[in-house]
């Protein structure tokens, strides 16, 4: 691994120690595998304020450090630290950029590296592949609009949360996950509006 993925193995390493999970070096030699972590189960309350899409697209755009759209071109998958748990590291030309990062600016038609928790892994002659369902994995030659974490250490971004990823096909949108979005959101819908929407919180005074 270079220096950036060790540091990225350590990264999740620490997000994922709450698994116990043993190493997947350990598991017996046979077929395949694939291991999953299901999406949690959020409980609602009836007090809670009715959320729109616009103060969700507006909170997550608060919290994110930088929010792009960007076509996939690569992806490589690492052990984390502890050998428990795997990672992918992405390689995305970006496109447009919606909101930029204002410690290190990206350039639209540039590559920014992505890390997401997951991967396939080839260890022992057998491919062992694991999924955290509250992020699904990104394709190459994929198209996305993702709302993303700057990790300053190593000058990459990582998942922002679960369910603020959006997946671009021709002139649409579609979450990659929905449960945790508006019902508006999870239908998906014409990429021009969701960039709109996105592109109006230009003016949000974040601190509000």
């Amino acid at each position: 691994m270079s220096q950036r993925e060790l540091e990225h193995a350590k990264i999740y390493k620490k997000e994922y120690e709450w698994r116990n999970g043993p190493k997947l070096a350990s598991l017996r030699v046979g077929e395949d595998l694939e291991i999953t972590v299901a999406a949690p189960s959020l409980p609602s309350s009836r007090n809670s304020p009715t959320l729109t899409s616009d103060s969700l697209i507006r909170a997550m755009y608060c919290e994110a450090d930088a929010v792009v759209a960007g076509t996939v071109k690569s992806k490589a998958s690492q052990l984390t630290e502890d050998g428990t748990f795997t990672f992918t590291t992405y390689q995305m030309t970006v496109t447009q950029v919606l909101k930029n990062n204002a410690i290190a600016p990206i350039v639209s038609g540039n590559n920014i590296e992505v890390t997401r928790p997951g991967g396939a892994i080839l260890m022992n002659g057998r491919v062992i592949t694991v999924r955290d369902e509250s992020y699904p994995s990104l394709d190459p030659h994929g198209r996305y609009l993702l709302f993303l974490r700057f990790i300053a250490s190593t000058g990459s971004y990582k998942e922002f949360r679960r369910g603020s990823d959006f997946q671009l096909t021709a002139d649409t949108f579609s979450p990659l996950r929905g449960a945790s979005m508006t019902e508006d959101l999870q239908r998906g819908g014409q990429t021009e509006s969701l960039v709109n929407l996105i592109s109006a919180m230009v003016v949000t005074r974040c601190n509000n």
